[in-house]
């Protein structure tokens, strides 16, 4: 009887999940900055709040979520983070270590603190850890810890898949399809472990150029700190484009790069497509763009600063400076990742089925910057690469997923679902073993890691790793900006 009981708009929506991403920046600024600055950015906030409650409007044309709509989504966004290993439940993959490192130094240690054994602060985008950090704090108890930390993770994926499913027009089909549809590397390393067993096919060793394209789940397996921004700020660059409100996306972008900064780098290149699209918009406001940059830039300074005195460069250059075979590797991944996309977007030219002009235009030029990544190495692990993408990818799953649920015909419906299939059986597959190894079916793996983040890194991965995530001494942020 409560099924037709609106709850929320899309406009409320839009407003709590700025403040979710915006939350762990007031955070950081009022517990780690002095408060002479501290005071001049909460300043300036509250002015950023009032601003982006002004661009919101009070549009009539917001969707709103039914009581039945709204628990539907809560129940996929606790199962998918619930699934994907936050708070300890399922199975965890390897980075879980790291994870959970970060989260346990926030509760255990007054902030800002030092490592003790190199008697350095941390420099690391904390913005995932800090609110269920700072909420544990009051119990310090690991089990209450990790039911904080999945309500908080459960709260932001909440927020992006009610906002998927209303700029989907409420079809939750597209929703769900686009959860898991991947990039072939699932595929090729599926096959390459099973029948090939070559290192020139495809390699995991970092001293390679190492390329990825997850899906959202699989995503959300390996960086729970950075799917939700990725999601947020790509669905908030769909929607504002769609109803020219194309300040919206800054809001976004600013906070979102302390949560997860290669894939913000990304989103923010795809809005300036957007603007470079929609320019006589953008001359046309261009004073407001500029005010509310200049709040932004008051509010987020300090983080801004922070995040540059790292102490050590993280891995850079050309993809031909780190390995001989960069080239049949680089063909072989673009052929395999690009080559699925081709024959989807050969399919669905021939047989179009009408989307938004925003998500098909953001389509063709997201696969040029994806084949653009491929040419650069960022990070051991090809961190540009492997994380820059996931907004890419979203965009690649809601499009391609779109076309498959409203294919006119079933001849085309049944040739993109078995493209669909091809990338997705090996996620499927870990799906169905993250829930026959969870917490209920008492098969998850005990855990014998302990240490803080720096050691962590430095046992689990390398020096160079631990060291890339240390504030530098000396550096202007710890000179005049971080309380002591």
């Amino acid at each position: 009887m409560y099924s037709n009981k609106v709850i929320t708009s899309q406009k409320t929506l839009l407003f709590g999940s700025f403040l979710f991403l915006a939350f762990p920046c007031i955070l950081f600024i009022t517990t780690w900055v002095k408060l002479i600055f501290a005071l001049i950015s909460i300043t300036a906030f509250l002015i950023v709040v009032k601003q982006f409650n002004t661009t919101l409007g009070n549009r009539k044309h917001y969707s709103s979520l039914y009581l039945n709509e709204l628990v539907l989504l809560f129940i996929l966004s606790l199962t998918i983070v619930l699934l994907s290993g936050v708070g300890d439940f399922a199975s965890q993959i390897r980075d879980y270590i790291g994870h959970t490192a970060k989260i346990q130094d926030l509760v255990k240690y007054d902030w800002p603190f030092t490592y003790a054994k190199v008697n350095r602060y941390p420099c690391y985008y904390f913005g995932y850890y800090l609110a269920p950090a700072f909420f544990s704090k009051i119990f310090a108890n690991v089990f209450i810890t990790n039911v904080i930390w999945i309500l908080w993770a459960t709260l932001g994926m909440f927020f992006s898949m009610s906002l998927i499913y209303l700029y989907l027009q409420k079809d939750l089909k597209v929703l769900i399809l686009s959860l898991f549809f991947s990039g072939s590397y699932s595929f090729v390393f599926y096959i390459n472990q099973k029948f090939i067993h070559s290192n020139l096919l495809i390699s995991a060793n970092p001293d390679q150029i190492y390329y990825v394209a997850y899906s959202i789940f699989g995503s959300a397996m390996w960086v729970p700190n950075q799917i939700i921004p990725s999601l947020l700020c790509t669905i908030v660059i769909l929607i504002s484009a769609q109803n020219d409100n194309i300040k919206l996306p800054l809001f976004y972008i600013s906070c979102s790069f302390f949560w997860a900064p290669f894939p913000t780098l990304i989103a923010s290149l795809l809005y300036l497509l957007i603007l470079f699209k929609k320019h006589s918009h953008v001359l046309n406001e261009f004073v407001s763009f500029v005010r509310i940059g200049i709040l932004i830039f008051l509010f987020l300074a300090p983080i801004a600063i922070y995040l540059s005195a790292t102490s050590s460069s993280g891995v850079s250059g050309f993809v031909w400076n780190y390995n001989a075979n960069w080239f049949a590797i680089l063909v072989g991944y673009l052929l395999s990742e690009i080559g699925f996309l081709f024959i989807a977007i050969f399919l669905v030219t021939k047989f179009s089925a009408k989307l938004p002009e925003e998500l098909s235009y953001l389509f063709y030029v997201s696969i040029i910057v994806f084949c653009l990544l491929c040419l650069t190495k960022y990070g051991v692990w090809n961190d540009l690469m492997a994380r820059g993408n996931i907004p890419l990818m979203f965009i690649f799953s809601i499009y391609i997923c779109s076309q498959i649920v409203q294919a006119p015909n079933l001849y085309k419906k049944g040739l993109l679902f078995i493209i669909y299939i091809l990338v997705t059986i090996p996620l499927l597959k870990i799906v169905l073993f993250q829930l026959s190894n969870n917490q209920l079916t008492g098969t998850i793996p005990k855990k014998t890691d302990s240490g803080d983040m720096y050691e962590v890194l430095i046992k689990n991965y390398s020096q160079q790793e631990g060291e890339q995530y240390l504030l530098k001494k000396g550096s202007f942020f710890e000179n005049y900006l971080l309380k002591k």
